[in-house]
């Protein structure tokens, strides 16, 4: 390992403060570079604005994300002039937890009136463990400045409840909307707990301390 080179990295997540599929964050994270191959980073956020909006308040919207990455470069094993012109790709793993709050709606139609709107604002409390498998890439702009790219697939256990809700998941009850809308607000809906798998895109920018 080169002990002249910078060690210690700060990066901030721009992906996460547009984060529209669970809720956005200022996060930021630390990278320890603890060999030339080997880093352990830490980042955590927390949500200072809220996306999802509701008529009536149940619940203080609030929420922060955490997460540990281990991670390994693969310039040992990529050496050619095409992954140098990219960047330093990489492999990890991510243990992470995120936890929030907020107050949502849907509408929906019930059996005894079928052609009937009904709107229905509630609240909301989600919690979220798992681990993410990473493939991305750090990509040098000037001698401190960088970018980090990222994708990930991994499994993830949501324990959603619900207050305030009215709907009622049962025969003759239609939400409005898409089958992908309908995906995402059931999403919010306290029968959407339990293990789910998990897809995820981040771009960081970041600074060499």
């Amino acid at each position: 390992m080169n002990y002249n080179k910078p060690t210690w990295s700060v990066k901030v997540n721009a992906s996460s403060l547009i984060d529209i599929f669970t809720f956005p964050t200022v996060q930021l994270s630390v990278e320890k570079q603890l060999s030339d191959y080997i880093s352990l980073s830490a980042e955590g956020g927390y949500q200072l604005y809220n996306f999802s909006h509701a008529d009536t308040s149940f619940v203080n919207p609030t929420g922060f994300k955490a997460n540990l990455e281990f991670r390994y470069y693969l310039s040992k094993f990529l050496t050619t002039r095409l992954s140098n012109k990219l960047g330093k790709a990489y492999i990890g793993l991510r243990p992470f937890y995120s936890q929030n709050q907020t107050n949502t709606s849907i509408s929906y139609q019930t059996p005894a009136d079928p052609v009937k709107w009904i709107d229905d604002d509630f609240g909301l409390k989600n919690s979220t463990y798992g681990l993410n498998f990473i493939l991305g890439f750090q990509k040098t702009i000037t001698e401190k400045l960088f970018v980090d790219l990222h994708t990930g697939l991994g499994i993830m256990q949501r324990t959603v409840k619900n207050y305030e809700l009215q709907y009622i998941n049962g025969p003759g009850y239609s939400l409005a909307g898409t089958e992908l809308i309908k995906f995402f607000k059931r999403l919010n809906l306290s029968e959407s707990s339990g293990l789910w798998g998990n897809v995820l895109f981040g771009f960081r920018i970041g600074y060499k301390l």
